[in-house]
């Protein structure tokens, strides 16, 4: 994981296909174009299917991104604790749409 911002990761630290993945991932979260090569290096390790569910993955993670650092949330404590602790279970309590609501008051009250 350290080095998925990396330019350059280390050779061999990437199997061919975790790298050809986190090519496309980087070319969509850069808004680039998936030229001749990349498609053609996705077809070797994924189906078309794959690829659009890839796709479209990255484009709901952006866009959770984009709403994370617009809307800022309130994070749970519990949250917090399970990231701290890799054994303790994440249980949220509150729907998405609360949060969202919430969020989404602040926001506006904001401006």
């Amino acid at each position: 994981m350290r080095h998925l911002v990396d330019e350059d990761p280390p050779e061999g630290l990437y199997s061919d296909r975790d790298a050809v993945l986190i090519g496309l991932a980087r070319a969509l979260a850069g808004r680039e174009h998936i030229d001749d090569a990349l498609n053609s290096d996705l077809a070797v390790h994924f189906s078309e299917q794959q690829i659009i569910e890839i796709c479209f993955l990255v484009g709901v993670q952006t866009l959770v991104t984009f709403s994370n650092k617009t809307f800022r949330p309130d994070v749970d404590e519990r949250f917090i604790r399970a990231n701290e602790e890799p054994t303790a279970p994440l249980r949220v309590d509150r729907s998405p749409l609360r949060c969202c609501r919430r969020a989404w008051r602040r926001c506006n009250d904001r401006l």
